[in-house]
């Protein structure tokens, strides 16, 4: 597929009255997730797109939750510590700057884990509190939950991993469902005591139709599944979707640079936190 026609297919267009009011629902949902993920510990968005890409899609989809990560971004950098404490870090950009050009999403991921625990001096809060970090990581790709999991295996003495993975390509139904099934289970997850892996799977399709619309109460199509540390480990690795997901970053860079929405403020997140190995822990 040539890259010019990808792109055609995914530039943004103009959202419909209907569109826009789901998608401030959907808003409401990330803001209260982001807020209560916040309350445990310091939140990174871990992209494996470009931090300009990710202001321009917000600011297109929804805007208050990109006003709220830049104004998170700004108080992180004055150090004022009545925040929510939510930032975004560029896996890929990480990378590339720190180790070089290369590498498969595994890798970024990995790297910027590791990278990003070494930040938050787990190792100091080990010796200190004598208790492990959770490293919890929620997503839809599964080299991200793989990541997570290698992340432990590699300081299990400082660290126990806390991963659910989401499903591929939802619909803004599912969407909306996986939100509501995080937010009522990040306290439980925090709280569990031990390492802890989560796979959300979809349902066989409900035929509980009213007219071309589905039945409200039959959106809950999606169901949680507890899986153990191998089988976390045994998923697709990042190397049986380097492709496709080369695509989207190659589009999703392009549009970066084509998009100019107004109030776009990319240089907020040009300083990214300053990452270092975690101590004892080799790449």
């Amino acid at each position: 597929m040539e890259i010019e026609t990808f792109e055609e297919k995914v530039l943004p267009s103009p959202l419909t009255s209907s569109d826009r009011q789901r998608l401030e629902l959907l808003e409401r949902q990330v803001l209260e997730l982001l807020q209560l993920a916040a309350r445990f510990g310091p939140v990174f968005i871990v992209t494996a797109a470009s931090l300009p890409w990710v202001v321009a899609s917000a600011e297109h989809f929804l805007p208050r939750v990109r006003q709220f990560l830049l104004d998170n971004q700004r108080q992180c950098e004055s150090k004022n510590a009545d925040i929510e404490r939510v930032q975004v870090v560029s896996a890929r950009d990480w990378y590339h700057h720190q180790i070089g050009t290369g590498g498969s999403q595994l890798e970024w991921k990995c790297a910027t884990f590791e990278a990003l625990c070494s930040h938050l001096k787990v190792q100091d809060v080990f010796m200190r509190l004598k208790t492990r970090t959770d490293l919890i990581s929620i997503g839809d790709a599964r080299f991200e939950q793989e990541a997570c999991v290698r992340m432990e295996m590699k300081a299990s003495e400082f660290l126990q991993s806390k991963t659910m993975k989401l499903v591929e390509q939802p619909t803004l139904e599912e969407l909306l469902e996986q939100l509501r099934m995080m937010s009522k289970m990040y306290d439980p997850m925090c709280q569990y005591d031990g390492g802890l892996h989560l796979c959300v799977s979809r349902k066989e399709k409900s035929n509980s139709l009213e007219g071309d619309r589905l039945v409200e109460n039959a959106l809950e199509t999606l169901q949680l599944v507890q899986i153990d540390r191998i089988t976390a480990l045994k998923g697709p690795t990042a190397r049986d979707c380097d492709a496709r997901l080369q695509q989207l970053l190659v589009a999703a860079d392009s549009l970066a640079h084509k998009a100019h929405y107004a109030g776009h403020d990319h240089s907020s997140y040009q300083n990214e936190p300053s990452l270092a190995a975690v101590p004892g822990v080799q790449s």
